[in-house]
């Protein structure tokens, strides 16, 4: 099982030890390490990008109670720097915020978010209507979005 650092920390480099490097089926590689920091796709957001012993990761996906690192290339056994694409995360980090913030103002008129996908460039939300609620304008719903932002909010997280 690998220690999930990024639950409780926003360090961007550190060292981990490689248990298990295996061969997919596309011909990249599965790097375990014991712990991490690269944060998986999930959540409506990318996989954090970044570089693991100089060899850029892919993606990070999740298997189990594993979180696997995608390579190109296989690495050996043994310890390894772990370094994160910072503007990448704070980037992600941010549209995933902000995709919260619009979700509690739809909420606030009256729709469900049901579904959210944070990525740069096509970031989007689905609502469902509670109680047939009429559909906010636009302007209603950034209005709301901007006074929250304006209050000083500050983002925290249940790890379950």
């Amino acid at each position: 099982m690998t220690e999930r650092v990024y639950y409780t920390s926003d360090a961007t480099d550190g060292r981990a030890q490689i248990i298990a490097c295996t061969a997919e089926a596309d011909g990249r590689y599965a790097i375990e390490l014991d712990r991490t920091l690269f944060h998986p796709q999930g959540g409506g957001q990318p996989a954090d990008r970044g570089w693991i012993a100089g060899q850029v990761v892919e993606t990070v996906v999740v298997r189990g109670e594993r979180v696997l690192h995608i390579l190109s290339q296989p690495l050996p056994l043994g310890e390894v720097e772990m370094k994160i694409d910072a503007s990448a995360r704070q980037l992600h980090a941010r549209l995933h915020s902000a995709g919260h913030l619009l979700g509690l103002a739809g909420e606030q008129l009256g729709w469900q978010p049901v579904k959210a996908h944070h990525w740069p460039g096509e970031g989007r939300i689905t609502f469902a209507s509670r109680n047939s609620a009429a559909l906010p304008d636009a302007s209603a719903l950034l209005a709301l979005v901007k006074g929250m932002a304006g209050a000083g909010l500050t983002a925290s997280g249940d790890v379950r």
